[in-house]
């Protein structure tokens, strides 16, 4: 049996809720049973784990989560789309509806978060879900499929940032399968990936944060030099040249000329130093 909804149905879940999808929140609506299976047969799903799904949109993997008996909570930021939901699934009581904008929700509660992400909150919302999600072990996202590469870049490579650092800290990225524009109804411009962040468990998460901070300050000015940055954001140019120098990071080195080992060595200096 089939709990994707079909494109006819789609159009007909339109017709009935008196809708029209709108472009600005990424409503293309999943209509593949077989990506729809495929990504949440990807989560390591329990009776006891607490699932957010951002953007819900008709339940395409609503309802193959609704399966595991999940504590399930969906933010869907359209009303009349969390009409469709508390019609549909709204009687089940391991599933809690919310009409929010997720850019105003908090993560920390979630152990997995799952969502077809619309282009224009994509890196807002991971940075809220990484800086926030205290408990989390999985996040899997649906992505447009040129990102993908910004949000994994290596060192050296085009898009390594702060957001990419970050994740290379954070979690083991991986791109789990790429999605064509007739998975979706309406179809998208451009083809899309499914991307998978395994969070490591052992990481220090005040001390992830802080190193949050820091990468985003010296990526602040990155046509700058390493030293340049280092002098803002210590605001002592001595300090921050012998430094550099006492972990071997050349004066003239560029923020993305840097690793992550780098980094994290960085800030051990900085706090041992305080």
């Amino acid at each position: 049996m089939n709990r994707t909804p079909s494109k006819n149905q789609i159009i007909s879940f339109l017709n009935d809720y008196n809708m029209t999808p709108i472009r600005r929140l990424g409503q293309n609506f999943l209509i593949d049973e077989k990506i729809a299976k495929l990504i949440v047969d990807s989560l390591h799903l329990s009776k006891y784990t607490k699932i957010c799904e951002i953007g819900p949109g008709f339940g395409a993997l609503t309802a193959h989560l609704q399966q595991f008996d999940s504590k399930l909570t969906l933010i869907e930021i359209d009303a009349k789309m969390c009409s469709f939901l508390n019609d549909h699934f709204g009687k089940d009581e391991n599933i809690k509806i919310l009409h929010e904008d997720a850019l105003r929700c908090d993560f920390s509660d979630y152990d997995i978060i799952v969502s077809n992400l619309p282009y224009y909150i994509t890196t807002a919302l991971i940075e809220k879900v990484y800086r926030q999600g205290d408990k989390l072990s999985q996040a899997l996202f649906m992505i447009q499929k040129d990102v993908y590469g910004r949000l994994a870049a290596k060192i050296g490579e085009e898009g390594y940032g702060p957001l990419a650092i970050m994740l290379g800290y954070l979690t083991d990225i991986s791109s789990l399968l790429a999605v064509k524009p007739s998975s979706f109804y309406p179809e998208p411009p451009v083809d899309s990936s499914v991307i998978n962040l395994k969070f490591k468990q052992e990481i220090n998460r005040r001390f992830a944060m802080n190193l949050d901070n820091l990468v985003r300050a010296l990526f602040r000015n990155r046509r700058k030099t390493i030293a340049n940055n280092l002098t803002a954001y210590m605001h002592n140019r001595e300090k921050a040249i012998k430094l550099l120098q006492d972990i071997d990071i050349p004066l003239s080195m560029r923020p993305e000329q840097i690793s992550i080992d780098q980094y994290v060595t960085l800030l051990n200096y900085l706090q041992n130093d305080k």
